[in-house]
């Protein structure tokens, strides 16, 4: 691998974490990242409001939130995409059950168990319960079904449907993925090296354009496909693993 100055971006749940727990050796390996005077960020389908654990553990350099809605770098907006409120009205006519995500909020505002049985999936907590959402800036949302083969995304053209699990899916602007922030930071960081790490499906456009992409061990096989290497899965500390044989020069 060249000795270019390194952007690092990784996925949360699957990648860095368990459980939302993040292991000491992850740390470390973020920590060897700033050592060298690179650069770690988040790329999650989360909001910042959903990762209060995480931001804890560690002064992170920037943000690809919202599956690539938006992107912060040192506490600056240098990218957005928020859903525009007619199409959020068409999907509620519907009757969908949807989840909203703002920079910091995640709520619904209707109630449902479908609400709880998703978010228990992924160890987070549930959307919490507001009146509207018409004066909050959203970035991307979460449409529920017991049985998702009833949700017809082809009913909404301008909007990207990403399979996020048995319950349910990502929905974003279309164009948008964690992939199109990419491009800003390639903007950002000039003559950088970016490296992504990710295990889901909503990780496969990051890892194929990135310049190096890692997937983890227990990816799918259809994941690790579009990447340039797997690592060891993340509960064996495969971020650590790679991270220190990306510094060492073993690749």
């Amino acid at each position: 691998m060249s000795r270019l100055n390194k952007v690092f971006l990784f996925d949360i749940d699957g990648t860095i974490s368990i459980n939302n727990k993040v292991s000491n050796k992850t740390i470390k390996a973020f920590e060897l990242i700033k050592r060298n005077n690179d650069y770690v960020f988040l790329a999650t389908g989360r909001c910042l409001g959903q990762m209060k654990d995480i931001l804890s553990l560690f002064d992170f350099d920037g943000f690809i939130l919202n599956n690539g809605a938006l992107t912060i770098y040192k506490d600056s907006i240098i990218f957005e995409s928020p859903i525009s409120n007619k199409i959020i009205d068409e999907l509620l006519n519907d009757k969908l059950h949807v989840a909203f995500l703002s920079k910091d909020l995640f709520f619904r505002i209707g109630e449902n168990e479908i609400f709880e049985d998703f978010s228990s999936g992924f160890s987070i907590t549930p959307p919490i319960l507001l009146n509207d959402y018409k004066n909050i800036k959203i970035y991307s949302l979460g449409v529920y079904d017991y049985n998702i083969n009833n949700i017809d995304y082809n009913k909404y053209p301008d909007l990207k449907f990403v399979k996020a699990s048995n319950l349910g899916f990502d929905v974003i602007n279309k164009n948008i993925s964690k992939a199109s922030s990419i491009n800003n930071i390639r903007k950002l960081f000039k003559n950088h090296e970016i490296i992504a790490f990710g295990d889901n499906y909503n990780d496969i456009e990051m890892l194929e354009n990135s310049d190096f992409g890692v997937a983890m061990g227990q990816a799918t096989v259809e994941v690790k496909a579009h990447a340039d290497i797997s690592t060891l899965s993340v509960y064996d500390d495969g971020v650590y693993y790679m991270v220190n044989k990306i510094y060492n020069g073993d690749l």
